[in-house]
């Protein structure tokens, strides 16, 4: 006898679809928060075990008017590789039809390479570093899913954090979700709060120096020294 089909997971009752698209100013961001709460509803009511006819249907659902609109007037993409029509009956189809309609057509080698290429500056701080890469992963083309997305940010820190004592720290760490990761770099002391007393205090010099404290490339020290130094003559700008 053949096994029985596995039982389908139960909708959890509370969780509602997704805000409707809004077309205006702020479509584009409207798009990503969109997509990210599309995501978020297929994978806790487990949406990707129905069949393909009820997704679409529960997607155009939760587009609203407005998007679908904007999928009625835009023509079905071509796959690149296999030079056809792609398959409309499908949500990753629909989905990659209406970001082309809000977002427009998207150069993803040069979006991947700038997103590949974008290191910390000397003044952001990670946190500052982290919106920015957030931004860019959106368009980039590397994370078709969601849930690759992290990854991506993650692996970007390492290579583009400035502090080289730092990412080695990092490569050093187990198991390192983004999250960690962050956890890390706040811990630092060179990435958090500090940034403002090496760009707003103490007397700097044209070589990136700040008076009574040495910084060596983009690496600064980490001594007891430097943080009584510091703690001597910032304490009262600080948040402690």
């Amino acid at each position: 006898m053949p096994d029985p089909p596995a039982p389908q997971p139960r909708p959890i009752v509370g969780v509602k679809l997704p805000t409707p698209l809004l077309v205006g100013p702020k479509a584009r961001d409207d798009f990503s928060w969109f997509k990210e709460d599309w995501d978020d509803y297929v994978t806790i009511q487990g949406v990707t075990s129905k069949p393909d006819d009820v997704q679409v249907a529960l997607f155009r659902t939760a587009l609203g008017a407005d998007g679908k609109i904007l999928l009625h007037n835009q023509p079905t993409p071509i796959d690149p590789t296999t030079n056809a029509a792609m398959d409309i009956t499908k949500v990753s189809t629909l989905m990659k039809m209406l970001k082309i309609a809000v977002v427009g057509e998207v150069n993803e080698t040069y979006e991947t390479y700038v997103f590949r290429t974008r290191v910390q500056k000397e003044t952001e701080t990670i946190d500052e570093f982290v919106t920015i890469l957030r931004e860019l992963v959106q368009t980039c083309g590397l994370c078709e899913h969601e849930s690759m997305k992290d990854k991506f940010i993650r692996d970007q820190i390492i290579f583009g954090i400035r502090d080289a004592a730092l990412r080695e720290k990092l490569l050093q760490e187990r198991s390192l979700s983004l999250k960690k990761c962050l956890d890390v770099c706040r811990a630092d002391p060179g990435q958090g709060h500090c940034r403002r007393c090496r760009t707003d205090g103490g007397k700097q010099s044209g070589k990136g120096h700040v008076e009574g404290i040495s910084q060596e490339g983009s690496r600064w020290s980490q001594g007891d020294e430097i943080w009584a130094w510091i703690s001597s003559h910032y304490r009262s700008r600080l948040d402690w």
